[in-house]
């Protein structure tokens, strides 16, 4: 199992910003952007907000990630701000980890192509005696495309560039992720999903560097309830093995959007 903090920079590089289009109860569109480590490249609509809950565990639910995100659209859908807070839990402590927030713009939506490119700034909000408190920055390129309402596939390449002081020194920690997921669109309330998802990371004191490498496949399901007033409550959950490093464990996706 990696180390809690490592876990969280992995969790947070694929699902920073798990939005979705809005569709109300009338409408039977599909279901858009709720995937849960690849990040898909569809702002949020405007007058739409999002508040999205991730819980992130091993098998035995001895570390557990927590994360909450809100999301806002800015004067239309081509920008968007966002703010993503953690929550981290292992056997040994249980803390506030490192806030990220986010701005992504809508680079490009034509014939079922989306590009939305994301840039984040992580702030020193955890403690560093556990791995946190580090301040940086995060790029990631989503990319989306849509096949007759039946499939979907998603892309996505990106890089972390995270410091902070452990014992006097400048410790750094540089994450390259990658990534890409099926979707199966079964109809506007059930879809099935797999992702697979790849990151690479070097931590480094000073002139000594170690490298990390974690390959997942991530088997999904999600769902959507539309209400009437508008609100949409989307559940997820999969199951998650680490093919390199012969870890598993689960995850849970709870997404609330509504408009304002």
């Amino acid at each position: 199992m990696m180390r809690l903090s490592n876990f969280y920079l992995f969790l947070f590089s694929m699902t920073v910003d798990t939005c979705y289009h809005f569709a109300s109860a009338q409408e039977a569109e599909p279901i858009r952007d709720n995937s849960f480590f690849i990040e898909e490249a569809f702002n949020q609509e405007k007058g739409v907000v999002q508040h999205i809950g991730n819980l992130l565990t091993d098998s035995r639910f001895h570390n557990l990630v927590f994360t909450f995100t809100q999301e806002w659209p800015i004067c239309s859908e081509k920008n968007q701000l966002s703010y993503t807070i953690p929550w981290l839990q292992s056997s040994n402590y249980s803390q506030l980890g490192d806030i990220f927030i986010n701005y992504r713009y809508q680079l490009v939506e034509e014939n079922h192509l989306f590009i939305a490119p994301r840039i984040s700034v992580v702030l020193p909000t955890g403690n560093s005696e556990n791995g946190n408190a580090n301040r940086g920055i995060q790029i990631n390129i989503p990319v989306s495309y849509e096949w007759k309402n039946l499939l979907a596939f998603h892309f996505n390449a990106g890089g972390t560039q995270v410091w902070r002081r452990a014992n006097d020194s400048l410790l750094n920690t540089f994450i390259l992720n990658g990534g890409a997921s099926v979707i199966w669109l079964i109809n506007s309330h059930i879809n099935l999903m797999n992702e697979f998802v790849y990151y690479e990371t070097y931590h480094g004191i000073e002139n000594n560097a170690t490298r990390d490498q974690v390959l997942i496949i991530n088997p999904g399901l999600r769902g959507a309830i539309n209400f009437k007033n508008g609100l949409q409550i989307v559940p997820g959950f999969s199951t998650w093995f680490d093919l390199i490093n012969h870890t598993n464990g689960f995850f849970f996706y709870l997404s609330f959007e509504h408009p304002f």
